[in-house]
């Protein structure tokens, strides 16, 4: 299934995504909560569904800065609400954050009882690489953007002196850390500001459940799929050669598709999903 994700283009009413995305002829949508309530209204949601006819088979939990009043800002109690809502709407997948630095409590959740939660759901909750960001170790965030910041290995002096006197923002934000998890949502656009895309997918494909597609160029992220420094005809057919059969969601950003010109963002969206077709061979 090829879905577009709500947060491309989180600068319009859900309504006109799901219905702009039904007219480019997508399969699906993937709901990113966010501080808007109608990202969480049930009953809202299954009207654009029922309108538009397109499922939402992933639900993706609300970004750390983003103030969700009706739910708890723990996010452990975050992650359950989203799932609880991804039931309510007929999603069998939940897209989990990794936890900042600070909170232990999700780290431990997420590294003891996680499988245990997707077990009583009748859930999977996968999770999400993100951008590299370092934190000086007094709490003062170390400036560099994150598409362009490739953490360098741990066994060079660059790499020795960064992590004497900074620590990642996000737990469990490497490779090695995230094959440790038995579902895994890749994010191309994330790992191409940190090394090499291809890479990192044969390290991790055993445990990729989802993968969010976006193009990557001088520290700009979430661009169209043809634009940027991914080769993503390359990445798309390694990835169903690798036998990867689940969904391809399309998360850009709203710049990318033109916004606010209604009639280039409609138009922008038509041809993402007939170049992702072109490329799709399952």
């Amino acid at each position: 299934m090829l879905c577009l994700s709500t947060g491309s283009l989180f600068t319009r009413p859900v309504a006109q995504v799901f219905a702009w995305a039904a007219e480019a002829g997508f399969d699906g949508v993937e709901l990113l909560v966010d501080r808007r309530s109608e990202t969480r209204d049930v009953e809202h949601i299954r009207r654009c569904i029922g309108d538009c006819g397109l499922p939402v088979p992933v639900v993706h939990v609300p970004f750390h800065s983003q103030a969700t009043p009706e739910w708890s800002a723990d996010s452990v109690a975050r992650v359950l609400a989203t799932a609880r809502l991804a039931q309510s709407l007929g999603a069998a997948l939940v897209v989990v954050h990794l936890p900042l630095w600070r909170e232990k409590r999700f780290a431990r959740w997420l590294l003891e009882d996680l499988p245990q939660a997707e077990r009583e759901l009748g859930l999977t909750l996968a999770v999400e690489n993100l951008p590299a960001k370092r934190w000086l170790i007094p709490g003062v965030h170390l400036r560099i953007r994150p598409f362009d910041f490739q953490e360098p290995p741990a066994d060079t002096l660059w790499g020795r002196a960064l992590r004497a006197v900074s620590q990642p923002r996000m737990r469990f934000n490497t490779v090695e850390e995230l094959a440790g998890f038995e579902h895994v949502v890749f994010d191309a656009t994330h790992w191409a500001g940190r090394g090499d895309v291809f890479d990192v997918w044969a390290r991790l494909k055993g445990q990729v459940v989802h993968v969010h597609l976006g193009n990557y160029s001088s520290g700009s992220g979430h661009r169209l799929l043809w634009d940027g420094d991914i080769d993503m005809e390359k990445f798309v057919r390694r990835v169903r050669g690798a036998g990867y059969r689940g969904h391809l969601t399309a998360e850009l950003c709203p710049a990318a598709l033109g916004d606010p010109r209604e009639r280039v963002v409609r138009d922008r969206l038509a041809e993402t999903l007939r170049w992702l077709r072109s490329v799709d061979q399952v």
